[in-house]
């Protein structure tokens, strides 16, 4: 694919644009597959399936947007320590690592089953989930794939954030700003908030997670990056937002793209009889990629947002509610809930404010 880098300060011209939009046309082509790929060669009680686990112990306005993303690119997410809630945010980040780690261990057999793990609270999902496999398997060196940042974090500095490889991107990305600010440095470091891979390689790395999260300091993302710097278990990142575009320190290069620099090349939503065109996306300038899946950490927190209501989900915002309000969504007790019971009073809530902040 065409990779464009772009000065932050530019005046991005129509021709970079659509050229971004070129670019992007050939990284997702949404595939007519319901399985993973060479599913066919397996018998069928093998067959690889694809997983979404959301660790989330209690729901909010955030996790509504990033389920009601998840179920309306058709993904089927199971969530992972659902209403428990500990009262303590570090025993609920530890809880991440027990609860998928268990699941995976004990509900999924499979070592090819494809298994993609999310935070609850700062990610949409604006892509359905056969670009996600697709991103997969177009990867020569897959084992485990991480999301980048640009900060190294918790560490902020020492051999954790040093003694790891360097970004992939040209050095002269941001010109003579280059590593000036964090908003200016290439990502280099693993952010724990979007994980993928299969269960061959996950399980033993999420195994090896349990039994480091033992020192309670040690929440998700220390874990992680401590075995991504041991150099073993296979870990790669997502240096090119080809999988998800961490907004931490890159709001300045994040944009929603305007419907007419669409061509035909994405499939709508259909809804019962609710079509819904899929666009604008999220696109990351530095790269030029549309990924499908958008993370809000840190500092970008408050585009989760901004951003919401010009989304192509956001702008139907209402009617994609009633449409999925009876959706069944599993629990790692092997219970079902649905998007009404779980975000039914909190999105009525949500409207009422915006309209009552509206007319005032």
């Amino acid at each position: 694919m065409i990779r464009m880098f772009l000065h932050p300060s530019r005046v991005l011209p129509v021709l970079i644009l659509l050229a971004l939009v070129w670019s992007c046309s050939m990284l997702i082509r949404i595939s007519s597959r319901s399985g993973l790929p060479l599913a066919l060669t397996y018998p069928p009680a093998s067959r690889p399936r694809f997983h979404l686990l959301i660790p989330i112990s209690s729901p909010n306005l955030a996790f509504c947007r990033c389920l009601k993303t998840a179920l309306i690119n058709g993904y089927s997410p199971v969530l992972i320590n659902w209403m428990q809630d500990s009262g303590s945010e570090i025993k609920n980040k530890l809880a991440k690592i027990t609860g998928v780690g268990n699941y995976i261990s004990k509900h999924i057999e499979n070592d090819s089953d494809l298994i993609l793990t999310t935070d609850g609270f700062d990610v949409w999902f604006q892509q359905s989930f056969e670009v996600v496999i697709e991103y997969y398997y177009s990867k020569p060196d897959r084992q485990i794939v991480f999301g980048s940042d640009k900060l190294c974090y918790p560490y902020i500095e020492g051999p954790m954030c040093d003694e790891v490889p360097k970004s992939p991107m040209p050095s002269d990305v941001y010109g003579s700003n280059l590593d000036t600010d964090h908003i200016y440095t290439r990502p280099r470091w693993l952010n724990a908030g979007v994980i993928l891979g299969t269960r061959k390689y996950l399980n033993p790395l999420y195994q090896e997670a349990l039994r480091k999260k033992i020192d309670m300091e040690k929440a998700d993302q220390k874990v992680f990056t401590e075995l991504y710097h041991s150099g073993k278990w296979g870990i790669n990142l997502d240096f090119w937002s080809e999988l998800t575009f961490s907004l931490g320190w890159s709001v300045h290069e994040a944009v929603q793209m305007p419907d007419y620099y669409y061509s035909v090349r994405s499939e709508d939503v259909v809804l019962g009889r609710l079509k819904i065109p899929r666009r604008p996306l999220v696109w990351s300038l530095l790269t030029g990629t549309c990924p499908p899946i958008v993370h809000f950490p840190g500092d970008s927190r408050e585009k989760f947002y901004t951003m919401w209501y010009p989304s192509w989900v956001g702008k139907f915002d209402k009617k994609i509610t009633e449409q999925i309000a009876q959706q069944k969504i599993s629990t790692d007790d092997g219970k079902f809930v649905t998007f009404e019971s779980i975000c039914g009073q909190i999105e009525r809530d949500t409207w009422a404010a915006d309209q009552l902040r509206d007319s005032s």
